[in-house]
């Protein structure tokens, strides 16, 4: 039986939200449309991929491929409306149709690839932790820990009120 992790969420966030990106620029350019990104356009492209991506990993697994159909949708009519935006934007009407059966199409290959992909990495970590347990091991933790050596520790607070070592300014002049 496959166990839940941290892990698979965040996977399932950063694929959900990579691919409704690459599939937006990607169904955009085969249908046609003009591809000149501004810093406005790529902001609002990063800020629905960040969406698609956090909303896709608050979804609870085992619901099958349908939430991150919803989700990667939404996360292409971000990013269609942030390439539509986007200055000198263009393309021919014929070229929509295109476009719209390309977005359509992405979505559910898209979500079966990433809940695909999710399933194989539960069962993978699960039969891991499964053999390693015959095998003898301990349960294995990963702690988020720092360890800083007693001698090395240099409060921040001097290097931020210090200028830095040495002097500032331009060199001497040389007679």
């Amino acid at each position: 039986m496959a166990t839940p992790g941290p892990t698979c969420p965040r996977l399932r966030g950063v694929f959900a939200g990579a691919a409704a990106g690459v599939v937006s620029i990607a169904a955009h350019a085969f249908g046609g449309g003009a591809l000149a990104p501004g810093t406005s356009t790529v902001a609002l492209l990063l800020a629905g991929c960040a969406i698609t991506g956090a909303l896709a990993t608050a979804t609870r697994p085992g619901r099958g491929p349908m939430p991150l159909m919803a989700l990667l949708a939404l996360g292409q009519a971000i990013g269609h409306t942030a390439l539509v935006t986007a200055p000198g934007h263009h393309h021919g009407a014929l070229s929509t149709a295109t476009m719209l059966m390309a977005h359509l199409l992405a979505i559910p290959v898209g979500a079966l690839l990433i809940h695909t992909a999710e399933r194989a990495v539960r069962y993978a970590v699960s039969r891991l932790k499964r053999t390693l347990r015959r095998a003898g091991c301990r349960e294995i933790s990963f702690r988020r820990t720092v360890i800083v050596p007693a001698g090395e520790h240099r409060p921040a607070r001097l290097l931020l009120l210090s200028s830095g070592p040495g002097t500032r300014g331009p060199p001497p002049p040389r007679v």
